[in-house]
C-alpha cells in the first residue's frame, strides 16, 4: 500500500494525465509496466515505498535492463526524524 510519501507522487501523476495503477505487490508491477511499454512504447515506472518496497523493485529493474526495456523506477523517502519512528517499514 502506498505510504505518505507516494501518495503525493501519485496525486501529482493523476493531475498530469499519467495512470496509475495499484498493485498487491512489487512484484506485479513490472509486468503491468511491462505490457504497457509494448503497447504504447512509453517507459515502464514502477514507484515502491521506501525500504523492502525498493528491495522488491531491484530485481524489476535488473530484468528491464536484461530486456533492454526502458524503465524508470521511483522510491519514496521520509524524512529522517519520522524515519527513526517508522516501523511499518521494517
Amino acid at each position: 500500500m502506498p505510504d505518505v510519501g507516494v501518495l503525493t507522487l501519485i496525486f501529482a501523476l493523476k493531475i498530469s494525465g499519467i495512470q496509475f495503477v495499484l498493485t498487491k505487490h512489487e512484484n506485479a508491477a513490472p509486468v503491468i509496466a511491462k505490457v504497457t511499454e509494448h503497447r504504447t512504447g512509453a517507459p515502464g515506472i514502477l514507484v515502491t515505498t521506501f525500504r523492502p518496497g525498493a528491495l522488491n523493485g531491484v530485481n524489476a529493474v535488473a530484468n528491464a535492463d536484461q530486456d533492454r526495456m526502458p524503465w524508470v523506477m521511483i522510491e519514496s523517502t521520509t524524512n529522517s526524524t519520522d524515519a527513526q519512528s517508522n516501523t511499518d517499514q521494517v
